[in-house]
């Protein structure tokens, strides 16, 4: 089980906040929300969760650079990143954790907790 484990999803969009939290909820994940980048970073301040949820195209700050900042802070640089985006990702390099997760969905090898648990454990 998932007990414990928080996952914290940045995403500017509601209805995909609460698709996501049903997602995880339903796999016993602890969710915290961040509608914003500053939203995250003062989560962070107080928690570091055991994986990070990522959209790209947010208003205040875009998540590339919000994982650029995050990778360079010791207390977080070894949580995965997962960009969850309508958008193509661009080149290797970008500190997210998404091969794993590509390579899962293109071979729908797992379920979402298992790579989930590939990810954080």
């Amino acid at each position: 089980m998932a007990a414990g484990k928080k996952i914290l999803h940045v995403e500017d969009n509601l209805e995909n906040r609460i698709l996501i939290r049903r997602l995880l909820m339903s796999e016993n994940y602890e969710v915290l929300e961040a509608e914003n980048a500053r939203q995250a970073i003062n989560i962070l301040a107080s928690t570091t969760p055991n994986m990070i949820l990522m959209d790209i195209n947010m208003p205040d700050i875009d998540g590339y650079s919000l994982t650029a900042n995050l990778k360079s802070r010791p207390n977080l640089n070894k949580v995965p990143i997962v960009a969850i985006t309508a958008n193509v990702m661009r080149g290797d390099g970008n500190g997210f954790s998404n091969q794993v997760v590509m390579d899962i969905l293109k071979n729908r090898s797992m379920s979402t907790s298992s790579w989930i648990k590939s990810l954080i454990l």
